[in-house]
C-alpha cells in the first residue's frame, strides 16, 4: 500500500497535459457514449423534474451506487454523466496515487481517479472488469474507478450513531452521509476540489 502522505501535485499542469492528449487523439477516435450512459442521463432529467419532498430534509436522495474495494459508494444521480468499461487507460508518470491516468470517451479526455487513496483506504489494483463512472463538477468531468455498478437507488441517511459502525469512510469530509446499509454518499464538490486533488505541503 502506498504512503498516505500526499505530495504536492500541480493540478493545472495535469490539465495542460490532458489538452495535449486531446489534440493528439481527436482525429477519428470519437465513440458512442453508449446506451447505458444515455439511459442514465434520461433518468437523471426525469428525477430532477420530480417534486423533492422526500429530499427536503436532506436525509434521502436518488443516487448511483457502485462498489470499490469491498465497500459501496454513491454519487447523486444529477452529477452522473455516463458509465463505461475501463478501456485503453493511459497512465501519467509522476502523478499522485489517486490519478490512475486518462481515457478517451466520445471525443473527450477524462482523468480517471481512484477513490481509495483519497479516502485513505487500501488500494485494490486494476482488473479487466473495472468500470468508469463519469461525474460532473461544474464544467469539468472526472472518472471514478468502480469494480461493480449496483444501480440507481433511493438512499436514506443512517440513524445517529450508526454511520461509523456500518461504513469505514463515514468520517471523511468527502462523504455527505452514510446509509444504514453502509453506502457512503460522496460529495463531488469536495471530492474533486483543488484542495483535495492538489494539497499543499505542510
Amino acid at each position: 500500500m502506498k504512503s498516505s502522505e500526499h505530495p504536492r501535485f500541480d493540478w493545472g499542469a495535469l490539465f495542460d497535459r490532458l489538452e495535449a492528449f486531446r489534440s493528439s487523439l481527436e482525429s477519428g477516435l470519437a465513440q458512442d457514449a453508449g446506451r447505458r450512459g444515455r439511459e442514465l442521463r434520461r433518468r437523471a432529467v426525469e428525477l430532477a423534474r420530480k417534486p423533492e419532498t422526500a429530499r427536503a430534509a436532506g436525509d434521502t436522495l436518488e443516487a448511483l451506487v457502485f462498489a470499490l474495494g469491498g465497500e459501496r459508494y454513491a454519487i447523486p444521480v444529477e452529477r452522473i454523466v455516463e458509465i463505461q468499461p475501463l478501456r485503453q487507460l493511459t497512465t501519467l508518470p509522476g502523478s499522485p496515487p489517486w490519478v490512475l491516468g486518462i481515457v478517451h470517451m466520445g471525443g473527450r479526455i477524462i482523468p480517471i481517479f481512484d477513490l481509495l487513496p483519497i479516502l485513505r483506504r487500501a488500494e485494490k489494483g486494476l482488473s479487466e472488469r473495472d468500470k468508469v463512472v463519469v461525474v460532473r463538477r461544474g464544467t469539468e468531468e472526472f472518472g471514478l474507478l468502480a469494480t461493480e455498478i449496483v444501480g440507481l437507488r433511493t438512499l436514506e441517511r443512517a440513524k445517529p450513531g450508526e454511520a461509523a459502525a456500518v461504513a469505514p469512510a463515514a468520517t471523511s469530509r468527502h462523504v455527505s452521509f452514510v446509509t444504514g446499509a453502509g453506502v457512503s454518499v460522496l460529495d463531488p464538490d469536495s471530492l474533486f476540489s483543488e484542495e483535495t486533488l492538489a494539497p499543499a505541503e505542510e
